[in-house]
C-alpha cells in the first residue's frame, strides 16, 4: 500500500498507509476534501492587478517627478 501524502507543519509525512486508490489515509482523507474557492478567479485576478497598479503608482510617480525636476534643472 502507498504511504499517505499528508505533510505536517514540520514537513514530515504521515506514517499511515493510504487506502487502495486513495492518496491519503483514513484520518486525513476527510481533511483533504476540496472546498470551493473563496473568491472567483476573475475577481481575484482583478484585485491583484489593482493592487499592483496602486503599488506601481506609489513607487513610480515620485521617481518620475524627481526625474522631471532634475531634467528641468539641467535644461535651465
Amino acid at each position: 500500500m502507498p504511504q499517505c501524502f499528508h505533510l505536517d507543519a514540520d514537513g514530515r509525512r504521515c506514517p499511515e498507509e493510504a487506502e487502495d486508490g486513495q492518496a491519503f489515509c483514513l484520518w486525513h482523507e476527510a481533511a483533504s476534501g476540496l472546498r470551493p474557492p473563496l473568491v472567483e478567479a476573475g475577481v481575484a485576478r482583478r484585485l491583484f492587478r489593482l493592487a499592483a497598479l496602486i503599488l506601481l503608482a506609489l513607487f513610480l510617480v515620485p521617481l518620475l517627478v524627481q526625474g522631471y525636476r532634475v531634467l528641468r534643472a539641467l535644461v535651465n
